[in-house]
Order: C-alpha cells, then sequence, then structure tokens
C-alpha cells in the first residue's frame, strides 16, 4: 500500500483507467495495463517509481510536473491529469501489459552535435517488451529519437500521440522500431498499429522507421515540412499505410530493400518525391474502425496530444465509496465530532492534492461549522475529519463562496 496514497479520484476517471488498447495491443491476450488493481494519484517521482516497481497490477493517476525519468513495471497503467508532464524518459525495459495516457513528455536540449544527441535518451523508450498502449500523448525533444521500440518488442498501438521537436536537433528522428538491419530475433516481432497520431514540426525523419514487424498505419497525419523522409518500410517489415494525410512533406513512404508494403486511400497535399508501395502487406488479425480521409486532418489536429478531460461531478473518497454527485453548501462545513475534544479537518481537491488543514476544539457533543476561506471555495472539494486517530466523517462537496 502506498503512504502517499490521496483522497480523491474523480468517477469520470475511472472509466479511462478500465479502457482496454485495440490494434495490435488487442492481440496476444490484450492490454489491460493495472485493471482490477488499485488506484492511487501520486506526486511524486520517488513515489511513482517505487509503486511501479511493485509486482501486481496498480493504476497510477500522475498529477503535477515530474522531472526525472519514469521507469515501467509489468500490469500498470499510468494516466495523467490535464496539464500534467514529465520532464524526461519514460522507460520499459522486459515489461508486458502497460498503458500509458494523457501525459506531456519531453526532454532538455542535447546541443548541436549530431553524435551528442545520437549517444542521447530517447522521450519514450521499449526493449523486449510486449502489449503496450500508449494513447493521448505529447512526446517532444527527444534527443535520440522520441519514441523507439527495440530488442524484440511486439503488440504495440500507439493511438493520438503529438510528436514534434521544439528547436533544432541534429538528430531529430522521431520513431525507430527496430535498430539494426541484422538482428535475426527480431525478425517477425515489432507487430504495431499507428492510428490518429500527428507527426506535426521539426522532425527529419522517421514518422515511423519500421523493420522487421507487421506495422498498420492507419488515419495520422503528417505535417513536418523539415522531413527528409516520413515512413520507411525496412528489412523484413510487412507495412499496411491506408488513410492518412501527408501534407507539404517529401518522400511520404520509403521502401527500403527486403521490405514489403501497401498503400491506399491516403491524401497527399502539396507533397513530392516517393509514396509508392505496392508490393503488398498483410491483414490484420483485428477489427478497428478506419475513419474516411477526407476527416481524419481535422479529427487529429483536435484530438492528437495529451488532451482527455473529464469532470468532477462523481469523486471516489479514501474508504473506495463514490459520492456520485457532491451537494452544493455554502461557505461553511457543518460536521458532527462523536464527543467533545479537538477536531482535525482536511481538505482536498478533486484532483486529490491536500489543500488545507483545519483543526478546532468541539466543546460539547453536537454539530461544529468550518468556515471555508474564499480561496477554499472553487470547484468540488472532499474532506476527511478525524478525532485522533479516528476518522468519524469524509465526503464530497461544491461550495458556494460567500
Amino acid at each position: 500500500m502506498l503512504v502517499a496514497a490521496v483522497i480523491g479520484i474523480s468517477r469520470a476517471q475511472t472509466s479511462l483507467d478500465q479502457e482496454e488498447a485495440f490494434g495490435w495491443a488487442s492481440q496476444n491476450g490484450g492490454t489491460k495495463g493495472g485493471k482490477g488493481g488499485p488506484v492511487d494519484t501520486v506526486a511524486s517521482l520517488s513515489t511513482l517509481n517505487a509503486g511501479l516497481k511493485a509486482a501486481g497490477s496498480h493504476i497510477f493517476y500522475l498529477n503535477g510536473s515530474f522531472t526525472g525519468d519514469v521507469v515501467l513495471g509489468s500490469d500498470k497503467t499510468l494516466i495523467g491529469f490535464p496539464g500534467s508532464s514529465i520532464k524526461g524518459s519514460i522507460i520499459g525495459k522486459g515489461v508486458k501489459n502497460v498503458i500509458i495516457r494523457n501525459l506531456t513528455v519531453s526532454l532538455p536540449p542535447c546541443g548541436t552535435n549530431y553524435d551528442s544527441c545520437k549517444a542521447g535518451a530517447d522521450a519514450v523508450h521499449f526493449e523486449g517488451s510486449s502489449n503496450v498502449w500508449a494513447d493521448h500523448l505529447d512526446v517532444s525533444d527527444g534527443q535520440d529519437g522520441n519514441f523507439d521500440i527495440t530488442h524484440v518488442c511486439d503488440y504495440f498501438t500507439i493511438s493520438w500521440v503529438k510528436f514534434y521537436y521544439t528547436y533544432p536537433n541534429p538528430h531529430n528522428r522521431s520513431n525507430l522500431f527496430g535498430s539494426d538491419d541484422s538482428l535475426a530475433p527480431d525478425i517477425g516481432h515489432y507487430k504495431t498499429t499507428f492510428q490518429y497520431n500527428w507527426w506535426w514540426k521539426g522532425i527529419g525523419s522517421r514518422m515511423p522507421r519500421t523493420r522487421y514487424g507487421d506495422v498498420h498505419i492507419v488515419n495520422n497525419l503528417t505535417t513536418s515540412t523539415e522531413a527528409d523522409y516520413c515512413i520507411t518500410v525496412g528489412g523484413y517489415a510487412r507495412v499496411l499505410i491506408e488513410d492518412n494525410v501527408f501534407i507539404g512533406v517529401k518522400d511520404p513512404i520509403v521502401l527500403d530493400p527486403g521490405g514489403t508494403g501497401l498503400e491506399r486511400n491516403n491524401l497527399y497535399q502539396n507533397t513530392t518525391g516517393s509514396k509508392t508501395a505496392t508490393s503488398g502487406a498483410f491483414t490484420p488479425p483485428y477489427t478497428l474502425t478506419i475513419t474516411p480521409v477526407a476527416q481524419v486532418e481535422s479529427k487529429v489536429r483536435a484530438g492528437a496530444g495529451a488532451t482527455l478531460k473529464w469532470s468532477t461531478t462523481g469523486l471516489r473518497l479514501d474508504d473506495g465509496s463514490v459520492q456520485a454527485s457532491p451537494k452544493a453548501l455554502g461557505s461553511y462545513l457543518s460536521i458532527t465530532p462523536p464527543s467533545a475534544g479537538r477536531i482535525t479537518v482536511s481538505l482536498y481537491g478533486a484532483a486529490g492534492r491536500l489543500l488545507a488543514t483545519h483543526s478546532m476544539v468541539a466543546l460539547a457533543p453536537g454539530p461544529v461549522r468550518l468556515l471555508l476561506d474564499p480561496s477554499e471555495t472553487t470547484g468540488a472539494l472532499i474532506y476527511r475529519a478525524s478525532q485522533g486517530e479516528k476518522v468519524f466523517a469524509r465526503g464530497a462537496f461544491i461550495p458556494t463562496p460567500r
């Protein structure tokens, strides 16, 4: 049990952490992440990494800005509260059944030297891992790459991710799948679905660069005019490229020797260079809803990135119960302690962050009123009242400013 577990998780969030992956990540037993395990909100990197290291299923809501590397464990779900970010890498080595959603991930600049940047870190990096769903992320300024998977990875779905660079990195390669042309153990792996992603700006190549596996690239948007090329179909890869939009880019599709690809129903606007792939691909073993290509650009521009939102119409309390409809109260909270004596009332925001702790003395049994400060009268609040070691009241309410 995490000591840093906090009080409030909105009920709307529980629908996000119950969702399961589609595409290739739905195969091989599926990708459920931490579904079925405890749910905690964390606000520090050390607490998060300790929880990720522990065995068993677990769902983590990340609240705030985290500086440093996040090291994943198996059977985990990470979901960012709106505006939450990781200024470091997300790293998964030998993990299985992982879901990452609604986070902004970036690295500091690596300078202007090509070799120094190439030797740097990826913003997101997986090795020897399977059944991973990365969804609704902003991923930028990877030093070596933005999102690379290497060393026999499989069953990935990457959806609604916005990739970009904010400065002129000399190694501005976005997505490498398979690190070398001569790694025999990799053959037949790297089964990956890309849907609703946006390669936005500042990227020079690898959108993505595939090797070895069956890769489905569908309903994505590519607008990085700085690119030398976009998709590369590498050796042993079989790539199905359908209903994507390419705008103002060079060489949308490049086939390397030994790779096979099939492109169909793609939209090319003001592009130049290679865009032909007719040597064949594969038939996906899963069912996927495909958006007509004419609707892809507007849909991806509106939705890609860490754009998930939710309300606080229902709040989960620390005992696991859910108060579905917090009541609207005035500018005070009325509670009734079991006896006279000192009581402590802690107030939390809907995101689970501690806002204030109040201490008062009840001179006699009966209701006690806690007058709220104006700063505490915005949005839904969660409270927990205790007397000594005993919690005697908990709940959620919506205060009305006085």
